[in-house]
């Protein structure tokens, strides 16, 4: 149970095939894995899908949302506002050591930051972008 179905089918050269269209993200996004997997042989499958971005309100309509609703992470509103498809967070001076479990690392501290930013984007969202009724 050490090994998953993908790694043993790996070894088999008729099992594998090399991804050269993709769906789920942005051109910017997928730039990262296709620089460093890819060898630049991946492409965006339409440019609907490549050029696809979630547009946000300025920040300072974000940051007052975010103080109604009685939140006070302005790091949180400072990444969110961003315009762009990609931020790099720098988590170095946050105290949160990595564990090894298994032949893994996992991060609780950067977990629960992600969980947070999820949770903030998803309110954004909704307050933005109501579901119709």
């Amino acid at each position: 149970m050490d090994e998953s179905l993908f790694q043993r089918l790996s070894i088999h050269e008729n099992c594998k095939t090399e991804l050269c269209l993709q769906y789920r993200m942005n051109e910017e996004i997928m730039s990262i894995s296709n620089k460093l997997v890819y060898d630049g042989k991946l492409q965006c499958g339409n440019d609907t899908i490549a050029d696809g971005k979630l547009v946000l309100p300025d920040k300072a309509v974000f940051v007052q949302m975010l103080e109604n609703r009685g939140w006070s992470h302005s790091w949180l509103a400072e990444i969110i506002a961003t315009q762009g498809p990609v931020n790099f967070l720098n988590t170095d001076k946050i105290p949160a050591p990595h564990e090894k479990r298994h032949t893994s690392l996992i991060n609780k501290i950067e977990s629960q930051l992600v969980s947070l930013l999820i949770k903030a984007l998803l309110k954004v969202i909704v307050f933005f972008f109501p579901p119709a009724k």
